[in-house]
């Protein structure tokens, strides 16, 4: 068998890392595409020779390469038209050397051992697919399911707008072809149709047509394995490419911070409803689209009537504020009047990012089930201008009551701030404070509305207070416009969708009760009640810390929780209030590695 590699691309789309180096010489883990390719298909016991068309740098590619790899022949093909030529005219010359059966691959094409095991020889010509999804962009085709005979394979460019794609694989760009199925039909065919319509289209343009006219049969390997193989095309495709094939800790998926849509793991670590919002609602929104990604958003003054709305007390709206996301109104709190400040800890860490030297630490005692004392809180408070309070307490999943808050701001009435955080509380059975804004001058109350409103992408939150200080830094700092038109048009409809809102929290509050007594009857693990909608965790087990287990539970299990090993010490971690069939799941890992 032969292999040919087509490597005379460019790469525009990944400028502009290919200005120095071919596309195939991208490298993805330290190593180069196409030695990636080399490495797996040199495995192949019946290789006796590796063809590689190569074009833009191509000495480059030569001098990494050389004339042999791993004891194979490696035989170059020059397209010195590659600027003006498409890879229906690259494999054209490659074909001319064909003597045996080939495997053909794309350049940029990142694959596993495994999809190279899947490869039948004989006389059946395949092309490797998987079903589509989403993410995935080029040409697809269709199956007879009975026979796995390809019916049609349709070009990207013939895909319209309203294109069904429920029925359709894509084509991974790996094809194993007979010396019979090249040498009678497919090489003349490709010759004829470069002769009369030129040399600028795909290859899989010929494959499509001979499928149609019905001159061959083509069959399909499905590939059924998640990520066999990714087509690298642009920077996004990169940084996929070294999670999935190179992945050996959490690191990656850490230094991410979201944007997990797209990943093949369960996350147990950032905070969500599930239940909310309902796909009533989404497709209100989604309706909209195209208008709301070309319209300007509203300002301050029309996004606080919508989130008065939210509430069942009067909102003064000239004492509330719209962030992107309640981090953005932390961010500008911490950076322009934070000068001295009493942070209840462990907490988030938004909270921290200031100066060491005007952070006074309330650390809270796991002896004591991470309670507050409030007499030493209020002593500790009265050294610092601010103080900060999450309520429940992140990570803890602790809260204070109504009462309690009221004892505090009674008592710290001289701190130039104490900031009320309340991003949990709908997930708790304690009254919400924020009506005492209007009472008390130094309460500055936040809230995200990503947590338990399900929307953390829309990047939503507010802060609430009538110090005239903490207002005039916000006018001063907020743009124009901080908040996109989706998120707008979120705050729009929800009115309309309240008591859905509402039922959503009951059943997570139902889920957290259920999953808290299951993760209780495992050995060496204790789960801490909790008012949230995620539950904090200590492992009791020699031999295994938090760190551990996560890296456990993302490789082998995929599924990722939040290591607290820098907040609370080696042995805590915590998880977010899933479904029951993702909880079942993790009690499953959870028992795996501690009983």
């Amino acid at each position: 068998m032969q292999v040919i590699i087509l490597a005379a691309g460019i790469g525009k789309r990944l400028q502009p890392i290919t200005n120095d180096v071919p596309k195939v010489m991208v490298k993805v883990g330290g190593k180069e595409i196409i030695i990636h390719q080399l490495e797996l298909v040199s495995k192949l016991d019946d290789v006796s020779e590796i063809i590689i068309v190569v074009g833009y740098k191509k000495e480059l590619v030569k001098r990494l390469i050389g004339n042999k790899f791993n004891g194979i022949k490696i035989r170059y093909v020059e397209n010195i038209k590659y600027k003006s030529t498409n890879n229906n005219y690259s494999l054209f010359l490659a074909l001319r050397y064909v003597k045996e059966a080939i495997l053909l691959l794309e350049g940029d094409v990142l694959f596993k051992e495994e999809l190279l095991k899947k490869i039948t020889r004989g006389d059946r010509n395949i092309v490797f697919v998987e079903k589509f999804k989403s993410y995935m962009d080029g040409s697809v085709v269709e199956i007879d399911k009975s026979s796995a005979v390809i019916k049609q394979l349709i070009q990207k460019k013939d895909q319209g707008e309203n294109f069904n794609y429920e029925n359709f694989y894509k084509t991974v760009n790996i094809y194993y072809f007979t010396k019979k199925f090249v040498k009678k039909t497919y090489y003349p065919s490709l010759k004829v149709y470069i002769n009369s319509y030129g040399k600028k289209d795909y290859y899989e343009l010929v494959i499509g047509s001979l499928i149609y006219l019905n001159v061959c049969k083509l069959y399909a390997e499905v590939l059924k394995e998640p990520m066999l193989w990714l087509e690298i095309d642009d920077v996004v495709d990169l940084t996929f490419a070294e999670y999935f094939f190179l992945k050996k800790d959490l690191s990656f998926i850490e230094e991410k911070y979201g944007g997990y849509w797209d990943f093949d793991f369960i996350d147990y670590c950032y905070l969500y409803n599930l239940y909310f919002p309902s796909s009533k609602l989404i497709k209100e929104i989604v309706r909209d689209a195209k208008v709301l990604i070309n319209a300007y958003p509203s300002g301050q003054k029309y996004l606080k009537l919508l989130i008065s709305s939210f509430f069942d007390f009067k909102i003064n709206t000239q004492n509330i504020f719209i962030g992107n996301g309640a981090s953005e109104l932390i961010k500008i709190i911490n950076k322009t009047l934070i000068d001295s400040v009493t942070i209840i800890s462990p907490n988030f860490g938004e909270y921290f990012d200031l100066n060491k030297k005007i952070i006074s630490e309330f650390k809270l005692k796991e002896s004591e089930e991470f309670k507050i004392d409030f007499d030493k809180l209020i002593l500790q408070a009265r050294k610092t201008s601010f103080l900060v309070l999450t309520n429940p307490n992140n990570p803890t999943g602790k809260a204070i009551s109504r009462r309690e808050v009221i004892f505090l701001l009674n008592s710290l009435k001289e701190l130039k701030g104490i900031i009320l955080d309340e991003s949990f509380i709908d997930f708790s059975n304690q009254k919400s404070c924020m009506d005492l804004v209007e009472k008390y001058k130094n309460l500055i109350y936040i809230k995200s509305i990503s947590k338990s409103y399900g929307v953390a992408g829309l990047r939503l939150g507010f802060l609430y207070t009538q110090n005239e200080l903490v207002k005039k830094t916000l006018i001063t700092h907020l743009p124009i416009w901080n908040i996109n038109s989706f998120a707008e048009k979120f705050l729009e409809k929800f009115s309309k969708y309240k008591n859905e809102f509402i039922s959503s929290l009951s059943l997570i509050k139902a889920d957290r009760k259920k999953l808290g007594r299951q993760l209780n009857k495992i050995n060496n693990l204790k789960a801490y009640s909790s008012e949230a909608n995620y539950i904090l965790c200590k492992i009791k087990k020699k031999n295994m810390n938090a760190k551990e287990l996560s890296q456990r539970l993302f490789i082998n299990d995929k599924i990722f929780i939040k290591d607290l090993s820098n907040k609370m010490g080696d042995a805590f971690f915590r998880i977010t209030v899933r479904t029951n069939e993702d909880n079942r799941k993790l009690i499953a890992s959870l028992k795996k590695y501690l009983s």
